[in-house]
C-alpha cells in the first residue's frame, strides 16, 4: 500500500499546483474587469455632473498600444519570460532524468529518458532567447 501513495501523492501535487496557477490568472483578470468598469463608471458620473474627464483615466494599457517603444517591451518581456522558464525546464528536465537513472531501481531507469522531454522544451526556449537577441542601436 506505502508504494502507491508516493505516485498518488505526486499527481496530487501537480494537480493542484496547476489548479493555482488557473485560479490565480482567472482572478488577475477578473480584478481587472471590475477596475476598468469602476473607471468607466466614475468616468460616466462626472460627464454627467459636467465635470472635465481627468487625463489619468486613460488606460494603461491603451496607452502601450499607442506607444511606439510596445513591440520592444513586448519582445524583452517574452525573452525573459523564455529564459527563465527555459532555465526551469532544462535544468528540470536534467534532474529528473538523473535522479531516475541513478535511482537504483531498474523499472526508473528504464523510464529516465522522459525528463528529456522537458528538457528539450527547456532547450528550445533557450534557444529562442538567445536567437531573438536585437541590437539596442537599431
Amino acid at each position: 500500500m506505502d508504494e502507491m501513495v508516493w505516485p498518488v501523492f505526486g499527481v496530487f501535487v501537480v494537480f493542484v499546483s496547476w489548479l493555482i496557477v488557473i485560479l490565480n490568472r482567472y482572478l488577475a483578470g477578473r480584478n481587472e474587469i471590475v477596475r476598468e468598469k469602476m473607471r468607466h463608471a466614475e468616468r460616466l458620473a462626472a460627464i454627467d455632473k459636467g465635470v472635465p474627464i481627468p487625463d489619468w483615466g486613460v488606460s494603461l494599457r491603451e496607452d502601450d498600444l499607442q506607444s511606439e517603444e510596445m513591440p520592444r517591451r513586448v519582445l524583452r518581456r517574452l525573452r525573459l519570460a523564455s529564459l527563465s522558464f527555459g532555465l526551469f525546464l532544462a535544468f528540470g528536465g536534467l534532474g529528473m532524468s538523473t535522479a531516475f537513472y541513478f535511482s537504483g531501481d531498474d523499472e526508473l531507469a528504464t523510464v529516465a529518458s522522459v525528463g528529456l522531454i522537458p528538457m528539450m522544451a527547456g532547450i528550445g526556449l533557450l534557444l529562442f532567447y538567445y536567437l531573438s537577441k536585437q541590437d539596442d542601436d537599431a
